[in-house]
């Protein structure tokens, strides 16, 4: 992974988002733009690192368990890491639809008018936060289109907002 910012410019990038999120910025934009800047400081700082292969390994310990008790059922030849990134694709699904505009809801049905739970002024939301750790530690494990998409759109992602921490804060 090309790293797009500094130790300090990841911390600074984290705090920022962190902010941003508090202080609940526009309707909804606040939230957008909260996780953007989240899960790129969490992928930056964190992917690869001790707790990410901790938390893959747990999922991956978890169903394993699951196909154990399968016995010698079919399912039970599955793959663990891979089920693991189709959780994560369908997770992605569900993050997206937050994410949509509400006003795009007439052409997408229920899709776009699924949301985080508002927190209010001075609140972190914890459920956005959730997501954001999740996607910035296991960006690597879906695969196919999705997979493909998610980890092009990081990448993107980490590009337009590495200038942030210089720009406002003066650390590189």
């Amino acid at each position: 992974m090309v790293h797009h910012l500094s130790p300090t410019g990841v911390a600074a990038l984290l705090l920022l988002a962190l902010v941003v999120d508090y202080l609940d910025i526009g309707k909804g934009l606040g939230d957008r733009i909260a996780f953007c800047l989240g899960i790129v400081a969490i992928r930056e700082g964190f992917d690869g690192s001790q707790i990410d292969s901790w938390t893959v390994g747990w999922l991956v310990a978890i169903i394993d368990a699951l196909k154990k008790a399968a016995g010698d059922a079919y399912i039970a030849g599955a793959t663990s890491l891979l089920v693991v990134g189709v959780l994560l694709s369908m997770l992605l699904l569900y993050c997206i639809g937050c994410m949509l505009p509400k006003r795009i809801g007439k052409k997408l049905g229920k899709f776009a008018e699924v949301e985080l739970p508002k927190t209010g002024l001075y609140k972190i939301n914890w459920k956005l936060w959730v997501l954001a750790a999740i996607f910035g530690l296991m960006s690597d494990l879906p695969q196919g289109w999705l997979g493909g998409a998610l980890r092009w759109t990081l990448n993107q992602l980490g590009s337009i907002v590495s200038f942030l921490p210089s720009f406002l804060f003066g650390v590189n």
